[in-house]
């Protein structure tokens, strides 16, 4: 006899249903029964095979109406083994397995030719690949999963790919990854292995995960403890608006504060160094200008400080609005300089040591000798020039002593022969009346008398005049006595 398919065994029964009838107290019937024709019809609705209604067993899927319902759904709580390369399942209806112990998940399995039946573990079983479901189940730790995923096990190499989508014991909803398991046949798939990401916008990093690559936030990340960035690099952390981006630099020796030039965010850094310190003593350099619109600059330590730059001009401090300082200092080599070459009010303020100024009382010694005294009294030991103005006082003394001069040697001469004249000062708004001479007259006869300084103007050593006029009066006196005698 040839092999019958499942329908025609089908057709069989319900032939056989239609044609005997078992008494309502049960019944048996041995030997071969055959019932031909279709008209024939008996109702049997309580035979029973097994725990299985016979009915249950003949139709073409699982009559879930007279199985047991749990909160709404309709669940099958057996086995179902599936010999073939798929199974179907229709939307809406669930398949729920047992509770799980830790890390083992009810499964429905597809094999791989052996006929095996299935296994509600993950973790046993060879040759075979396995598809599980886990619907809403609450775990011993509090989550509550949603998993499904995939298994493949081959003789002794494992693959694990599974994935969770649930709630943690807080209530934040996640999705998860599991990792592969190693290659053995015992065990189950270790909950350090899941990876998890959360739905509320972050990604926890807890117990030293490790992410490679590129990670890209757009939103707000907030970090409630230390952020490190380390590896081999030393443009650590770069900071993006638009088109531009400031470098945060440590290659070992100092840390830097760097911008790239515009439209190059994602390039190299420029050559502006704004701000960098020492890593070793703490030093810190401003590459270029320090502007302080607030507050004030306080030195807390008694060491010397140091000022070195380029720029010869060192401090300028202006009242903010006009370009000219109201108080400069510049260092030249050899010299020191306070006050501007202009400012806002047209007055000037300007004191100056000359290039070569290492001189006391005589010039090229080691320190300067031009002081203010106890007393109030400025002490030089040069020149005091003053130009197109008056210098008063109520007496003035000219150094004579001999172990301040040299070259010493006497000389015979005479008054210059010019007039005597009157004179106002242009520049002066009170416009005295002076009497004195003109450089320029003097110069023509006497010129070791008259001096031109570095702007062309001429100044007349009238004390040179005076002591030339006692000179001229001391010979009148000699001449006079000579003459006196011969009387």
């Amino acid at each position: 006899m040839a092999k019958q398919t499942k329908a025609q065994i089908k057709t069989a029964i319900r032939n056989v249903l239609d044609k005997v009838a078992v008494g309502s107290e049960g019944g048996s019937l041995s030997g071969s029964l055959i019932i031909e024709g279709e008209d024939n019809f008996i109702k049997a609705p309580n035979i029973i095979v097994g725990e299985n209604k016979i009915t249950d067993l003949l139709d073409t899927k699982v009559n879930v109406d007279d199985d047991q319902v749990i909160n709404g759904k309709r669940v099958f709580t057996g086995k179902i083994e599936v010999f073939s390369n798929a199974i179907n399942i229709s939307n809406k209806n669930v398949i729920k397995g047992v509770t799980p112990a830790s890390n083992q998940y009810q499964s429905i399995t597809f094999n791989a030719g052996n006929n095996r039946a299935i296994d509600t573990e993950l973790n046993s079983g060879s040759y075979d690949t396995r598809m599980a479901i886990l619907e809403h189940q609450t775990m011993a730790d509090g989550s509550v999963d949603f998993h499904m995923g995939c298994y493949r096990n081959v003789a002794d190499s494992r693959d694990a790919n599974l994935l969770r989508i649930g709630f943690d014991a807080s209530g934040v909803p996640f999705a998860s990854c599991c990792t592969p398991v190693a290659s053995s046949n015992s065990g189950a798939i270790a909950t350090t292995q899941w990876v998890t990401a959360k739905a509320d916008n972050y990604l926890p990093l807890s117990g030293g995960k490790t992410i490679t690559g590129t990670l890209t936030v757009n939103g707000i990340t907030t970090i409630n403890n230390e952020m490190r960035v380390g590896g081999s690099v030393t443009n650590q952390l770069r900071l993006i608006y638009n088109n531009k981006a400031v470098i945060c630099r440590n290659d070992g020796a100092n840390f830097y504060l760097m911008t790239t030039n515009t439209d190059d965010a994602l390039g190299g850094y420029n050559d502006l160094r704004p701000l960098f310190f020492n890593l070793s003593n703490g030093t810190v350099t401003m590459g270029h200008g320090l502007r302080l619109n607030a507050g004030q600059i306080t030195k807390a330590s008694t060491s010397t400080s140091w000022c070195k730059g380029r720029d010869t001009a060192l401090l300028r401090i202006t009242d903010g609005e006009h370009y000219c300082p109201i108080l400069s200092m510049k260092c030249n080599t050899g010299s020191w300089e306070v006050g501007s070459s202009g400012s806002a009010n047209g007055s000037n303020l300007s004191f100056s040591f000359i290039s070569d100024a290492n001189y006391n009382s005589n010039t090229n010694t080691q320190t300067f000798n031009h002081r203010f005294d106890q007393n109030g009294d400025f002490i030089v030991h040069r020149d005091i020039r003053a130009s197109g103005g008056w210098v008063y006082g109520n007496s003035f003394r000219v150094n004579s002593d001999r172990r301040l001069k040299k070259d010493i040697q006497d000389v015979d001469y005479e008054l210059p022969n010019a007039s005597l004249k009157t004179f106002k000062f242009k520049n002066d708004i009170k416009e005295k009346t002076h009497i004195g001479y003109i450089a320029q007259d003097i110069k023509t006869q006497t010129p070791q008398f008259v001096d031109t300084d570095e702007n062309g103007m001429l100044s007349l050593d009238e004390s040179a005049l005076l002591m030339t006029a006692i000179h001229e009066i001391n010979r009148l006196k000699a001449r006079i006595a000579e003459l006196e005698k011969k009387l």
